[in-house]
């Protein structure tokens, strides 16, 4: 049992569901400090976690239920998880690449995205044949890979920055890793 929990649970078994009722306007005050609280704490659980705090109560539900019904009685139902479609994908990578100045018109981003969208995909699928041109303009055919039998990396950090002007890729021939800018490709094998 998390924190959290526990601390929802401590402050509901402590809350005074009738400080409403008090002429002390202190004691409302500490009431509805104290509601708001309970309130955020119940905001940021799980409908999972909201079942483990009901388990975890000691005072009747009655009186929980004056302030709280919408949490207990009918809790809601857990969100899936929404996967993004490839076309948001492929639109948003065209938008970020037009934002950063990569290219004049959407259309150029757009044909770039497509294009980063097909090489990822066939480098995931296995070996990719592609080719680009470099930075000092020499033509480099490539051979590379994403999908995990090909190669052995263990990653450094759990952070992942996605960077949709450039694709990052294993090289089968140099043993390493390398990337590409989406703008100097120039074919990617059928």
């Amino acid at each position: 049992m998390n924190t959290t929990i526990k601390a929802t649970i401590e402050k509901l078994n402590s809350f005074d569901p009738y400080f409403m009722f008090s002429d002390d306007s202190r004691k409302y005050d500490q009431g509805s400090r104290g509601k708001r609280e309970i309130i955020d704490l119940l905001d940021s659980l799980t409908p999972e976690q909201i079942s483990e705090v009901k388990e975890g109560l000691t005072v009747s539900m009655e009186f929980v239920n004056v302030h709280f019904k919408t949490y207990f009685e009918n809790p809601p139902e857990p969100t899936p998880s929404k996967e993004v479609s490839y076309k948001s994908q492929i639109m948003s990578a065209a938008w970020d690449m037009l934002k950063k100045g990569l290219f004049q018109t959407i259309s150029q981003a757009l044909t770039a995205a497509w294009k980063r969208y097909k090489l990822v995909s066939k480098l995931r699928q296995g070996l990719a044949y592609f080719s680009f041109r470099k930075a000092n303009n020499d033509l480099r055919e490539a051979i590379g890979t994403l999908a995990n039998n090909n190669f052995q990396y263990a990653p450094k950090t759990n952070k992942a920055e996605t960077n949709f002007s450039i694709v990052k890729y294993w090289d089968v021939q140099k043993k390493a890793f390398r990337s590409v800018r989406i703008d100097r490709i120039i074919s990617i094998a059928a």
